[in-house]
């Protein structure tokens, strides 16, 4: 379960490794695929335009937890995983490493889509 203060991967090439979570955008109680979370870098390249200790969007793209699609089956990866946002909710990545569930571009986030590797 994704919660606060959870340390989780980012599956982009934004040069950020490592994303601590310490709140969601608005009020939810709870956290499901496509939900924009606000975290902090805790491990990065040195190369990244972003550094460590910085504030950032994310978007969870990947979840342990099983997700119930539309047409009754289930679906659930290995490990958590996030993409960094601009501020437009704009991936700040050029490239997603991965396969991310078609959910994301049913949710509006179709920029994350289209870089994506595999859409399942």
């Amino acid at each position: 379960m994704i919660c606060s203060q959870s340390i989780i991967r980012v599956l982009d090439n934004s040069g950020i490794s490592l994303v601590k979570i310490i709140g969601t955008l608005g009020n939810k109680k709870s956290i499901t695929l496509g939900d924009i979370l606000i975290g902090v870098i805790k491990k990065c390249s040195s190369r990244s335009k972003i550094k460590k200790g910085k504030i950032v969007r994310v978007l969870l793209v990947n979840t342990k937890k099983s997700f119930l699609r539309m047409n009754g089956s289930y679906i659930c990866f290995d490990k958590n995983f996030v993409v960094v946002l601009n501020s437009d909710n704009s991936p700040l990545g050029t490239t997603i490493f991965g396969a991310i569930p078609f959910e994301i571009k049913e949710k509006g986030f179709s920029k994350v889509a289209s870089i994506a590797r595999e859409i399942i």
